[in-house]
């Protein structure tokens, strides 16, 4: 008797689900057809504010609880001029505040910190948006912060670049800078012609997108779940990683070395130059097409492919697969080196020179 009522009990609060689903559904689809508008069914509201610099600014601190954040060069601008969110209670007055400094050349945005996020409601949430446009020039240092938004530089140039989101994409583009940062806990980066010093981009959930990138110093690009995708790079040296994703890298000039490693994924290069390579997975295929006075590919479980500059008797080779065929045989004399190693996948090597 008493699993028979613990069933029933499931069964109807199953129904009960179901039934209080369903009624949402049709309260929100009449709720449209009536003309309604959702928006207006929650309490989180903003108004829109402007600031216009009044001196010359060379340096913009920028933090937002609950904003997406663009930032932009304009060769016609006059002035840093910053539209802005400030949310608002229902009666219109300002919940929670944002404070604009100007001091010394440098411009501070910080919205305050809610004290009742728990008290925010509603059936569509929006993000705001704030856009810092800039005069074309130099800038001492550009430091951006959200915890809910996405992020977006656009033809800035700085000596110190900063995006940061805790939620939201990071994007950038056609900016210059000695030393720029991207970084986001949950969400895509993505970097578009960008020519700078070094360039750090993290995200712990999320693809990276590289393309027509040039670094002077390093370039370092790491997702702990995401694919890394890179074309046309060039930088003193390169290191890439993904605990779980694909890596690919199409076009690259890596004066130094190019270190490429996934825990989980496929490593794919094509037309990739360096003074020494490595590339690393656990689970997945190398497959490279490189130039490199020494080339180091490992992985424990799959198929290693090469197509190496050069001639095979420019190498010294050590190879080693413990189940699998290997078309090469160590050997020594060479100028270049090539180490292939395998736990679990066959090794073929093919030499273009």
């Amino acid at each position: 008797m008493t699993k028979a009522r613990n069933i029933f009990t499931i069964v109807m609060l199953a129904v009960g689900g179901a039934l209080l689903l369903a009624g949402a559904a049709l309260f929100l689809i009449g709720f449209g057809l009536e003309g309604w508008d959702a928006d207006a069914l929650t309490n989180v509201q903003y108004e829109q504010h402007s600031y216009t610099a009044q001196g010359e600014i060379h340096s913009v601190h920028i933090r937002f609880g609950n904003a997406q954040v663009r930032v932009k060069a304009d060769e016609g601008a006059e002035r840093v001029t910053l539209s802005y969110p400030v949310r608002v209670d229902s009666e219109g007055e300002t919940a929670v505040p944002v404070t604009v400094t100007e001091e010394n050349g440098t411009l501070t945005v910080t919205e305050e910190e809610d004290r009742f996020p728990f008290f925010q409601w509603g059936f569509v949430q929006t993000t705001p948006e704030a856009v810092l446009t800039l005069p074309a020039g130099d800038y001492t240092e550009i430091a951006v912060v959200s915890s809910n938004g996405s992020l977006l530089a656009d033809t800035v140039r700085a000596a110190s670049l900063s995006l940061q989101t805790d939620n939201g994409s990071v994007t950038a583009r056609e900016v210059c800078a000695d030393d720029f940062s991207l970084r986001t806990s949950n969400g895509d980066i993505e970097l578009q012609r960008a020519e700078c010093k070094s360039i750090t981009a993290e995200t712990n959930a999320g693809s990276i997108t590289a393309d027509g990138v040039t670094v002077s110093g390093a370039l370092a690009l790491s997702s702990d779940l995401g694919d890394i995708r890179m074309k046309d790079i060039a930088a003193g040296s390169l290191s890439s990683e993904t605990e779980a994703g694909a890596l690919t890298l199409e076009g690259a000039d890596i004066a130094g070395e190019a270190d490429l490693q996934t825990d989980l994924g496929e490593i794919r290069v094509r037309g990739a130059r360096a003074a020494s390579a490595a590339l690393t997975t656990d689970l997945g295929t190398v497959d490279a097409e490189i130039d490199a006075r020494e080339v180091r590919l490992t992985c424990s479980a799959g198929e290693i492919r090469a197509a190496l500059a050069g001639t095979k008797e420019d190498y010294t080779i050590r190879v080693q697969t413990e189940l699998g065929d290997c078309n090469v045989v160590d050997r020594d004399g060479g100028t270049r080196s090539l180490t292939a190693t395998t736990a679990l996948g066959n090794i073929r090597v093919e030499f273009t020179g």
